[in-house]
């Protein structure tokens, strides 16, 4: 089963033409086609189809018919399986699908995305909800096959946790052909968003990190070019927001995990003794002084001061939730993630940033949850799922572990949400996209410089101002 928006081969190089979105100015500058105040919420581990595939409102959610099959090391065929709804009241908390690199490209079969329960569904890890370890399919032929599982936000009803992500998506634009920038967990996709590659294939911690969240392998500083650095080499305020970041060294359970966070793998911008996760002024010229607690982002909303200083929201703020709100299975739920989303987006259009304010919440890659798209074919053989039949270890362009490394992708489909005032309403974007759009997204509104990355893919990735309403005053 192959589906795409584009007939024929899509390549990486293709780029498409968009309507410009209103662009930032100076931090204090006025004007209603102004956008100030970019917002990009990374949540994780969450396929389009897993939280929209019922939508409907004109989106590419699962299609009628769709079977998929497992067959046991005894080569016995166990299925068919389709996909089936998740009750928010009772299935809210589950395991931790299978969502490793090499894994997750066999899954994608190619682009027939049929290898879900093949290659991925031999669940092991313990399920916070029972004693035990999750049936692996062998153990438990009868299913559920839970990688094809899908949650719906319908109004009003109470086993659909969705409420708030379906509500936004109706109100502005969900993005429905928005692929993750490369195959793989969670750092490749923290580190893809801010700087358009990535140097590792799995989630090592950062070296030095005072809140390691696990032990090793640890991933030595790299002198990767990011937005943040050069934000600050342009004077553009920033800081990536993370709960849990000011309270992890001495609090157990601060939510915090060190291996979603990008900033702190890049020598330029790491502040591995999180010494100014609670200062409220986001202007220092240093790259290394702009990571943050996000209870500094919510003061800014607020206006409430810390230390006699009331914190002034940057004009390009990353946000990540503690943890057990940030939608990852096997601690996170997504009742927990809606409310995150749909709490942080109230107060944002509560505040004065409101009108001057896009807020995008994406996510950092799939976790193994099953979306039925192809993801486009690469141009570019660096970017190939397979070499040689086998998933892409060709190497990184910035090799950080001396371990085999690869950038496969794009990888699978992901749903975007654009929230602003300025957000076309009532839509479906259907441009194609991958996470490589955000970091486009962040240097042509703030006219920054392209990272260099290999392939230009921050410069061929499909645009995000496409979702933007160029000829609308915004609302006030």
């Amino acid at each position: 089963m192959k589906w795409s928006h584009v007939a024929g081969a899509i390549l990486l190089g293709m780029t498409m033409g968009m309507p410009n979105a209103a662009l930032a100015g100076d931090d204090g500058q006025d004007g209603d086609m102004m956008i100030q105040h970019t917002i990009i919420v990374y949540q994780e581990n969450i396929s389009f189809d897993h939280y929209f595939g019922s939508f409907g409102h004109g989106s590419a959610g699962i299609p009628p018919g769709v079977q998929l099959y497992h067959t046991t090391p005894s080569g016995a065929p166990l299925g068919p399986y389709a996909p089936a709804r998740l009750d928010g009241t009772t299935q809210a908390t589950t395991c931790d699908v299978d969502h490793e690199y090499w894994d997750m490209i066999r899954m994608a079969d190619g682009g027939a995305m049929d290898q879900y329960l093949q290659a991925g569904n031999d669940l092991t890890v313990p399920n916070p909800s029972t004693s035990g370890s999750c049936p692996s399919f062998e153990a438990n032929p009868a299913g559920p096959a839970l990688a094809l599982g899908y949650y719906e936000g319908t109004p009003g009803e109470p086993s659909a946790p969705l409420q708030n992500y379906w509500r936004l998506a109706s109100q502005y634009t969900l993005a429905d052909n928005f692929f993750t920038g490369m195959y793989g967990p969670s750092t490749p996709g923290a580190q893809w968003l801010v700087a358009a590659t990535a140097n590792t294939v799995g989630d090592p911690n950062p070296a030095g990190d005072v809140c390691n969240d696990y032990g090793g392998p640890f991933m030595p500083q790299q002198d990767i070019p990011n937005l943040g650095q050069e934000a600050s080499a342009r004077g553009v305020s920033w800081a990536w927001f993370q709960g849990g970041f000011g309270s992890c060294a001495t609090a157990i359970g601060a939510g915090y995990s060190a291996h979603h966070d990008p900033f702190q793998y890049f020598s330029s911008t790491a502040d591995l003794t999180h010494t100014w996760a609670w200062n409220p002024r986001m202007n220092f010229p240093q790259p290394d002084r702009h990571q943050r607690d996000l209870q500094v982002f919510d003061a800014a909303l607020a206006g409430s001061p810390i230390d006699g200083i009331v914190p002034r929201l940057p004009q390009i703020s990353w946000v990540k939730a503690p943890t057990i709100m940030d939608a990852h299975p096997g601690y996170s739920t997504p009742i927990a993630d809606d409310a995150f989303i749909g709490d942080l987006v109230g107060r944002v259009q509560a505040s004065k940033y409101w009108k001057h304010a896009a807020i995008i919440i994406a996510f950092d890659e799939t976790g193994g949850w099953w979306d039925h798209a192809s993801p486009p074919v690469p141009a570019d053989p660096h970017f190939a799922p397979l070499v040689g039949g086998f998933p892409n270890l060709s190497g990184c362009q910035y090799p950080g572990m001396g371990d085999p490394c690869g950038e496969a992708g794009f990888g699978p489909r992901l749903p975007v949400l654009v929230i602003s005032p300025f957000a076309k309403p009532h839509n479906v974007d259907h441009d194609l996209m991958d996470t490589s759009s955000l970091v486009k997204f962040v240097e042509s509104t703030y006219q920054l410089p392209r990272l260099g990355v290999w392939g230009d893919r921050d410069v061929t990735a499909g645009d995000l101002r496409g979702a933007f309403d160029s000829s609308d005053e915004g609302d006030e």
